[in-house]
């Protein structure tokens, strides 16, 4: 900080988010997301703001603040449309699981319209299978097909779907079990397993 180097310093905080999460040191994490947004907005680094923005609004919707977490994600697509250089795709995503977890399913229905056409990952596409099921109201049949494809994700992202299909009533009993023992071992997860 001697050289008063606030691009570098940014980024590490970036890296040390990464690291305390990866350590179930979750508060930690959210503390230096939170300088990053700072020391990005005084810097004018809308790309870091952006990373900081996003990545806090997602642990945010994993925690369950979800007002919180709709703040962050609104404000993450504002930066990505106003000065990203590629599609706001993952943030208008992003505000689309907020919105499911939030149940409020008009904004779920407008979001995934604006999202129609997109060619979502392999990552993603399980994603919106669910979200899409909510969205619809879909039968079991549906739901059964979407659920199935969840293995593909990581623990987090997981989770944050299998919670939806679980408020939605169409939860296996077998899946919940999935659920909470994948929830047992993390950091966020393990502090909400009366949700799963």
């Amino acid at each position: 900080m001697r050289a008063d180097d606030r691009f570098h310093l940014t980024g590490a905080y970036v890296n040390r988010a990464w690291l305390w999460s990866a350590h179930g040191r979750v508060e930690h994490a959210a503390d230096d997301l939170r300088r990053v947004i700072q020391l990005a907005r005084e810097g004018g680094y809308a790309y870091l703001e952006r990373v900081g923005t996003y990545n806090l609004a997602e642990a945010r919707l994993w925690e369950g603040a979800l007002d919180d977490a709709h703040a962050l994600a609104l404000r993450s697509h504002a930066l990505q449309r106003a000065h990203g250089e590629a599609s706001a795709r993952v943030d208008a995503l992003l505000l689309a699981r907020v919105a499911a977890a939030r149940g409020d399913l008009g904004e779920l229905r407008r979001l995934l319209a604006s999202l129609a056409g997109e060619p979502f990952g392999a990552d993603e596409q399980p994603i919106v299978a669910v979200l899409e099921a909510l969205a619809t109201d879909a039968p079991p049949a549906v739901w059964a097909r979407a659920l199935a494809s969840l293995d593909r994700l990581l623990t987090l992202g997981r989770l944050e779907l299998m919670l939806l299909a679980s408020r939605h009533g169409v939860l296996s009993a077998a899946d919940r079990e999935v659920a909470r023992a994948l929830a047992q071992g993390d950091p966020i997860w393990s502090r909400r397993l009366d949700q799963l």
